[in-house]
């Protein structure tokens, strides 16, 4: 169903430790994100439902990371993933 999707947007909560810490919460973690973009090929990946406590610079670290993430996966044939954050009052043109 997600493959070579054009744009996701998921929930990208945590970092992965903060992710395995609240298991039950429901909530995912960028670099899970990543993964599963990279697994179906999607181009561009909006990561989103952020962590109340987090402020821009943390939320900025999170987008970073995800980024450095990426593209540091094994899979060098891999394809780029635009990795963005979402931010209030963005809007996408499908």
């Amino acid at each position: 169903f997600f493959q070579n999707t054009d744009l996701i947007i998921l929930d990208s909560q945590y970092t992965l430790g903060e992710a395995i810490n609240k298991l039950n919460w429901g909530h995912s973690s960028y670099s899970m994100a990543v993964d599963f973009a990279a697994s179906f090929n999607i181009k561009k990946l909006y990561l989103f439902h952020h962590e109340p406590m987090y402020n821009d610079k943390d939320l900025s670290s999170i987008e970073r990371a995800a980024k450095w993430y990426h593209s540091r996966m094994k899979n060098h044939n891999q394809k780029t993933i635009d990795i963005r954050i979402a931010r209030e009052g963005e809007s996408v043109e499908l």
